[in-house]
């Protein structure tokens, strides 16, 4: 099932840290309770959830497994918190660290500014090329025109330098528009607002760049020359003329003559935004100090679209733009003001939230409802879960006194280690004081490690079917087996070779190896009445199959025999007279 997320959504984590969930519970003061009520809520919002659903699930556990909630029983501190949440006057914003040391200079907040669209020559081809070109070379010296049609990116709009650049032909055109730029200083600024724009003076200036190119031009044929393959092909610069497309009346938003427009907070007065204060190093904490994501209120402001989202936002600041909160009105951080702010919702509006959130949560399965209409009520879901989970958590404490008592070779031990919200959860077990292994002979010979010469590495396979209880009997059959080689004149199709002599020599060898085996009896078996690790090993490696399968019933975990059961029909004998 997929699962829907809105912007409004935060975790349980999240909205316990803001209040939302609280730390306590009204009818008890039983720690376990408590912890693991509270985790339980927190984790079925682990995908997020509304802030009015995490407050009346928390207000539902609150009350008790006795109550029954309405819509005005549920007005609360938890639920009149989530109102304003869920009023989406309250939003986790991008903030200028106030604290931090700055500049003080051009600090504004981060706004849009505003600058002229760049001046710019293009090649128009469409009309210029020369005669007798075929479709394919047509094709060519269209396609070599048009990377030139238009210049980079110089800086976010029109500057001195770029105009300069698109039509220096000659030092005299560039006194020209050099001359040009210093009638008009004002186009080469930013400004805070379109309509502060000197729009007249633009549209003059464009004119005049456009004449003087003009005028060049009919001067001077200019030739451009295009690739190597094209030599004798020449283009003048009649096709070469001043682009652009904005006139008067013109919307400043269209595609060839949009105004540049960049978000920022002002520009620093501190060299590359850092100043040495008492002798560490600082940024700007204005200009170049990271943000600060907290939650900031806003009273009467839908800060943001609840629509369905991926994932949950970091931050919802409509444009994720910086704000200075001290110079913002009515903007109040929500971490200084929160009793304040809350006092204020009213009741109607509390209920009419809670309401709308307790369908949400009847339709999810998170609660449980009785009756309809207005005499409905409502109650948390998992009582039973709590109460289960308390027992064995109780259980657990209650044994742990028991770990490390040893009976009988058996020692009192812990498995399973778990948790469950912070809370230790685990089975006990006896089991033995000393290890218990059995013994398998493996065969070891050598092989040439092909990636480097004369190199050895040992090698050995397991005799299948062979084990020992005792390491001392292994050891004695190995022993017995080397001999065995060392008498006869075997031959073997590894050898060992001396990597400084060169020598080769037949090698193998049987060696032992151990295997531990794991018994854990349960943990409320009795081992002072019951048989030592030692003799149920002996059991376990001499019982027929089926006496150990009812014996190991008696075991949290045992290893299996290592024992093939085969089935067979003895034959009858008949008896001749």
């Amino acid at each position: 099932m997929a699962i829907h997320r809105y912007k409004m959504y935060r975790t349980g984590k999240e909205w316990k840290e803001l209040g939302i969930i609280g730390d306590r519970l009204q009818f008890t003061d039983d720690e376990i309770i408590t912890t693991q009520g509270i985790g339980y809520t927190m984790t079925k919002m682990q995908y997020g959830e509304y802030p009015m659903d995490a407050a009346v699930m928390f207000s539902l556990l609150s009350a008790g497994p006795e109550a029954r909630l309405n819509t005005q029983d549920l007005v609360n501190l938890q639920t009149r918190t989530a109102a304003r949440f869920e009023q989406r006057m309250v939003a986790k914003m991008a903030t200028v660290n106030e604290a931090a040391p700055s500049c003080g200079h051009d600090e504004i907040s981060h706004k849009f500014r505003y600058r002229f669209p760049r001046i710019q020559k293009q090649y128009k081809y469409s009309y210029h090329l020369p005669a007798g070109l075929s479709a394919v070379d047509k094709k060519i010296i269209e396609q070599y025109y048009s990377q030139y049609s238009y210049l980079t990116s110089n800086g976010g709009g029109l500057t001195r330098e770029g105009v300069k650049k698109q039509f220096s032909y000659k030092l005299k055109v560039s006194d020209k528009i050099d001359a040009l730029c210093d009638e008009y200083p004002q186009l080469f600024k930013s400004y805070d607002e379109i309509k502060d724009m000197p729009m007249d003076d633009f549209y003059t200036f464009y004119e005049k760049v456009r004449n003087i190119a003009v005028a060049h031009n009919k001067v001077k044929n200019q030739q451009v020359m295009l690739p190597k393959e094209f030599a004798k092909q020449w283009l003048t610069t009649k096709a070469l003329k001043v682009y652009f497309t904005m006139n008067k009346g013109m919307s400043p938003n269209t595609s060839t003559s949009k105004f540049h427009s960049v978000w920022t907070n002002g520009n620093c007065g501190w060299t590359n935004g850092k100043k040495e204060i008492n002798g560490k190093t600082v940024l700007c904490g204005h200009h170049h100090a990271k943000p600060v994501y907290r939650w900031v209120y806003v009273e009467g402001q839908d800060l943001y679209q609840n629509t369905r989202v991926s994932r949950i936002p970091k931050c919802q600041t409509p444009m994720n733009k910086i704000i200075k909160v001290s110079t913002k009105p009515n903007h109040l951080l929500w971490d200084e003001h929160a009793r304040s702010i809350v006092q204020k919702v009213p009741d109607k509006t509390v209920r009419k939230l809670v309401s709308k959130s307790l369908s949400r949560l009847s339709k999810k399965g998170l609660i449980v409802r009785f009756g309809e209409g207005r005499e409905r009520s409502f109650t948390w879901r998992h009582w039973k879960w709590l109460d289960d989970m308390q027992h064995r958590i109780l259980q657990v404490n209650a044994k742990k006194r028991k770990v490390g008592d040893e009976v009988n070779g058996w020692r009192y031990s812990k498995a399973n280690i778990r948790e469950s919200y912070g809370m230790e959860l685990c089975d006990y077990v006896w089991v033995p004081i000393q290890e218990l292994k059995t013994y398998h002979i493996k065969y070891q010979t050598w092989k040439k490690d092909t990636w480097y010469k004369n190199n050895i590495n040992s090698h050995a396979n397991t005799l299948t079917g062979i084990f020992f209880g005792d390491k001392g009997k292994a050891q004695q059959f190995a022993n017995q087996m080397n001999a065995v080689f060392k008498a006869n004149d075997l031959n073997f199709t590894c050898t060992k070779t001396n990597s400084t002599t060169g020598e080769k020599e037949n090698y193998a060898e049987m060696v032992v190896y151990a295997n531990e085996k794991v018994f854990k009896l349960k943990g409320e078996m009795h081992p002072e009445d019951y048989m030592s690790p030692a003799q149920i090993f002996h059991m376990w490696m001499n019982a027929a199959p089926d006496v150990w399968e009812t014996k190991a019933q008696e075991f949290y975990t045992s290893p299996k025999q290592i024992i093939t059961k085969v089935k067979y029909t003895p034959t009858k004998k008949t008896v001749t007279a």
